[in-house]
C-alpha cells in the first residue's frame, strides 16, 4: 500500500514550513489507511478517524460579528476539503504514485469521497454517553445494572433540551470488577448506581455527555461483549 515511508515525507514537508490546511486532511486519510487497512469496515472507520482528526485541528468561527457578516462557521474546513480534492494526485507536495501503490491510491480516493461537510459537522456536534458495567456478574444482571445506571443518569440530564437528549449516542463498556469500576469513578465525573440486592455495591456508572472529538482516553475502551460472570 505504501511505496515509501510517508512519515519522512511529512517530516520534510513540516520542516519546509509549507504545510497547508488540506495537508492535515491528507495526513489523516493516510493514517486511517494504515490503521484500518485490514479491517472489513475500513471506509466507515477511516471516515470517522479523519473527522476526529479534523475536529482536533480546525476550529469554527464563533464571533457573532463575523457570522453576521456572512463568514461561514466552518470556512476553513470547506477550504481544506475542496483543496484536498483538487490535489488528490499530489500528497504532501509530491506525486501520490511515489508514496502509494495503485491499491493505496484507490483506497485513499474511496475514503476521501466518503468525506463531506455535512458528515463532518454532524460528527463534530455528536455527543456520547459512556456506560460502564461490572462483568463479574451474569450477563442478564449486567444488562439490568446498565439500565439502572442509565435511568439514574437520565434523571440527572432531565433539564437537557429534548432535541439534544434524543440525539445522544450511547457506548456500553464492560469492566472486570468493582475495583475497575472504582478507577473509572476516580478518573471521570461519573454518575454511579448502587445495587441494593448486592449490599449497595456499585455495579455501573454513567459519564455525562461528551463531544465526539473530546473523548480522548475514552476511545481506548472496548465496547462491552457479554460474557459469563468471571467468578461463576
Amino acid at each position: 500500500m505504501f511505496l515509501t515511508d510517508y512519515h519522512k515525507v511529512w517530516k520534510n514537508l513540516s520542516s519546509s514550513k509549507t504545510i497547508s490546511s488540506y495537508h492535515i486532511i491528507q495526513l489523516a486519510i493516510i493514517k486511517a489507511m494504515e490503521k484500518y487497512k485490514d479491517d472489513p469496515a475500513v471506509i466507515f472507520k477511516a471516515t470517522h478517524f479523519v473527522y476526529y482528526k479534523m475536529a482536533k485541528a480546525f476550529t469554527p468561527v464563533t464571533r457573532r460579528i463575523k457570522l453576521d457578516n456572512g463568514v461561514k462557521e466552518w470556512k476553513s474546513v470547506e477550504f481544506a476539503l475542496t483543496h484536498a480534492s483538487l490535489s488528490m494526485t499530489r500528497l504532501f507536495m509530491r506525486d501520490a504514485d511515489s508514496i502509494l501503490t495503485k491499491e493505496g491510491e484507490e483506497l485513499y480516493r474511496d475514503i476521501y469521497r466518503n468525506l463531506s461537510m455535512k458528515g463532518f459537522v454532524e460528527y463534530y456536534n455528536r455527543e456520547y454517553v459512556y456506560i460502564f458495567v461490572r462483568q463479574d456478574i451474569s450477563p442478564e444482571y449486567q444488562a439490568v445494572q446498565a439500565a439502572h445506571a442509565t435511568m439514574k443518569a437520565g434523571y440527572a440530564f432531565k433539564n437537557m433540551d429534548e432535541g439534544r437528549f434524543n440525539g445522544l449516542y450511547f457506548t456500553l463498556v464492560g469492566v472486570p470488577d468493582l475495583n475497575a469500576l472504582g478507577e473509572i469513578v476516580g478518573k471521570y465525573d461519573a454518575i454511579p448506581f448502587y445495587e441494593p440486592d448486592l449490599n449497595d455495591q456499585m455495579t455501573a456508572v454513567v459519564l455525562p455527555p461528551v463531544k465526539s472529538h473530546k473523548r480522548g482516553s475514552l476511545l481506548t475502551f472496548k465496547r462491552l461483549v457479554f460474557q459469563q460472570a468471571i467468578n461463576s
